[in-house]
């Protein structure tokens, strides 16, 4: 059975993504075809990719695509906006919002950064990038001597 409902519901969230007649007619073949049902979204894309039905489904093809690009939770989201409160507490008055930003990116992208921390040269870029960074200005360090 073909569910209208939930159908409309895409428009109205969508309304720009889709050609509407089209996926509705691509969606009323898959539904009657017993080879497409019970596929998961990401099934159901390498199956379309695999046979060379992308082209002749692109608009179902797009609806799973945009289903599986979609995250299930806000997990991941919620993480990143607390990363970026303990940052931003912890560092209040004495950061820019640029090396807050990046910071924050440090944060999120942790699994990332210790990985590229297992590369034997990696201390050593990151050295010589930050001794290739200008110095602040003499009469910084001449104040705060004073």
């Amino acid at each position: 059975m073909f569910p209208d409902t939930l159908f409309v519901l895409l428009k109205q969230l969508y309304p720009k993504v889709f050609d509407f007649q089209g996926l509705k007619i691509e969606l009323v073949v898959f539904y009657r075809t017993s080879v497409f049902q019970k596929k998961s979204p990401v099934d159901l894309l390498q199956f379309l990719k695999r046979e060379g039905l992308d082209s002749s489904f692109k608009e179902v093809f797009r609806l799973a695509n945009l289903t599986c690009t979609i995250p299930a939770t806000t997990a991941s989201v919620e993480r990143s906006f607390s990363a970026l409160k303990r940052i931003h507490t912890y560092k209040r008055s004495s950061q820019t919002e640029e090396r807050l930003s990046n910071l924050a990116l440090m944060s999120i992208e942790k699994g990332l950064l210790e990985s590229l921390r297992e590369k034997n040269d990696f201390y050593n870029v990151v050295i010589q990038k930050f001794a290739a960074k200008t110095r602040r200005p003499s009469s910084c360090i001449n104040k705060i001597l004073e």
